[in-house]
């Protein structure tokens, strides 16, 4: 039996060079059980187009860069992936951590980072964000 569904066609891989990345699965419980946070990706996407995901992405030599830098972060690929993940979702779904939970982006400062990931960096260094754990 094969893992793939019937009538797919997998994709020809021309790039076989594993890039890192970071996911997120969020839960929360309800009346009516557990839900869990998918984020659509749109059809004009190059690649998934149309594809339910959890919020994440890969790793950038930006957030190499916040994980060098910033305390909260270890200055390895681990900490670059918790900085990737900290920016995906700001970028994805406008939301941040912080010292009281969960809290939404600001939509200017979300607006910056989904212009450009690397101003995730900045306005953690700003205070408009936090790199808190």
């Amino acid at each position: 039996m094969s893992e793939v569904p019937e009538g797919f066609v997998m994709p020809e891989m021309t790039d076989p060079r594993i890039r890192p990345a970071a996911s997120l699965v969020i839960t929360r419980d309800s009346d009516d059980g557990a839900e869990i946070l998918f984020c659509h990706r749109v059809s004009q996407m190059p690649s998934f187009p149309d594809f339910w995901a959890f919020p994440g992405g890969g790793v950038t030599r930006y957030d190499r860069v916040a994980a060098d830098d910033l305390s909260q972060l270890s200055p390895d690929e681990d900490g670059a992936a918790l900085a990737a993940l900290m920016r995906e979702m700001v970028e994805e779904v406008g939301w941040t951590n912080s010292e009281e939970g969960i809290v939404i982006v600001d939509d200017n400062v979300r607006d910056e980072v989904i212009e450009n990931g690397e101003n995730w960096y900045p306005s953690v260094k700003r205070g408009d964000l936090s790199a808190n754990s």
